[in-house]
Order: structure tokens, then sequence, then C-alpha cells
């Protein structure tokens, strides 16, 4: 009786060993999981620093070049008054995980839409020989090229900045920005976003709107010195 007690008390042993030991190794496999998918996700998904790098190494730039034009006019260096922001993304596949506009297309995308290589190796809109707003790749350091993309380079999305003041007044200058950013999106079959990423809606272009015609009516819509 005592020694088929002890069997007992050691087949429970290993069993409640057993048990714990699978339960320890269930958790280890779902921790994997877990970091595997957060992993992932990390790669699909852009951070709002990497959708916003862009926009602001766009502003130093501006700033940089235009702060002689203030200095010499008596200003104190300041840099734009006013930077707008949109986005074109890729649409989200059934996963969640963010598509990418591939080279090819987005290089005809661009094109049909009138945009121009040039300087910080992005796209530009230019009217009298100078940019009316600026295209770029939402991932840092946002650079679009025509070779990246004759090359197969693709991206998630694509941010357009407008920086006023510019060759045109800013309502103007608004407009072109929209009107593109909507033919991007059709080209491309992306999505329109705002500067944080968000659905842009009818309410948030009226805010647009109302924010870039308030600097128009405090600058009397003079456009900058060329």
């Amino acid at each position: 009786m005592e020694t088929a007690l002890r069997w007992i008390l050691l087949a429970a042993g290993l069993v409640l060993v057993a048990g714990l030991w699978g339960w320890g190794l269930w958790r280890e496999r779902q921790a994997a999981r877990r970091r595997l998918a957060e992993a992932r996700a990390a790669r699909a998904a852009l951070t709002p620093e990497e959708a916003e790098a862009a926009l602001a190494a766009l502003e130093r730039e501006v700033r940089r070049r235009r702060a002689p034009d203030r200095e010499s006019a008596g200003g104190a260096g300041e840099g734009p008054e006013l930077v707008i922001a949109l986005h074109v993304a890729a649409r989200r596949g059934p996963d969640g995980r963010r598509g990418r506009f591939e080279g090819e297309a987005l290089a005809r995308a661009l094109d049909q839409c009138g945009l121009e290589p040039g300087p910080r190796r992005i796209y530009h809109h230019m009217s009298q020989g100078r940019p009316v707003f600026s295209v770029a790749s939402m991932v840092e350091p946002g650079h679009l090229e025509p070779e990246m993309l004759a090359g197969g380079c693709g991206t998630p999305g694509l941010a357009l900045f407008l920086a006023l003041p510019g060759p045109v007044s800013g309502r103007e200058a608004f407009d072109r920005m929209l009107e593109t950013a909507r033919r991007l999106a059709a080209h491309l079959d992306g999505e329109l976003l705002d500067e944080r990423r968000s659905a842009l809606t009818p309410q948030t272009v009226a805010w647009l709107r109302e924010r870039v015609a308030g600097w128009d009516l405090r600058h009397r819509r003079r456009p900058a010195a060329p």
C-alpha cells in the first residue's frame, strides 16, 4: 500500500512538473509570437515621427534658404509663416498592413500630375521657376528621385508640403496642392490623409482653407520676393 502511494505521488509530481513546464513553454511561445507581430508591424506601419520627418527637413531647408532674404529686408530670418501638409498613402490590406506605391506606377502618376524632380531630391509643382509645393516620400529621409523609382524603389505614401509665402497666393497654392493630392490618390488608388495621417474630411479642408485665407489676409496675398 505504501509503495503504491509513493508511485501515485511520484506520478502526480511528474504530471505537475510537466504541466508547469508546458505552461511555461506556451507562455514563451505566445510572447515570441507577440514580439514577432510587433516587429512586423513596426516595419509595415509608419510612426508619426517618420511621417513628419520629410516635413521637418523641408521646413528647415526653406528656413535656411529664406533667412538671407528676410535679413536683407530687415526681418529676423524666421522662415516661412505657414506650412501646410497633406498625405497620399497606400491602402491597408486585409491584415491591416499598409501597401506600397511601386516605382514605375508612382513615376507615371507624378508625371501625369505635372510634378518635376528638383532640389532636395524630391518633386515639385513649379510656377515662375520656383516651387509652389513639394512632394516627398512619407518615409525618412523623404527622397523621391526618378532614378530611384526607375530602379523599382517604392514607398508606402507621399507627403505634399506647402510653405508660405511662395510664388503665388496662399489660396491658389493650397488649391493646386489639394487638386494634385486628389489626382495622385486617384491615379494610385491611395488614401487622401491630412497632416496627422487621418482621413482628409471636408471639415479639415475647410479649416485648412481658413488658415490659408487668414494668412493671405494678414499678408495682403503678397507672394514672396524672388
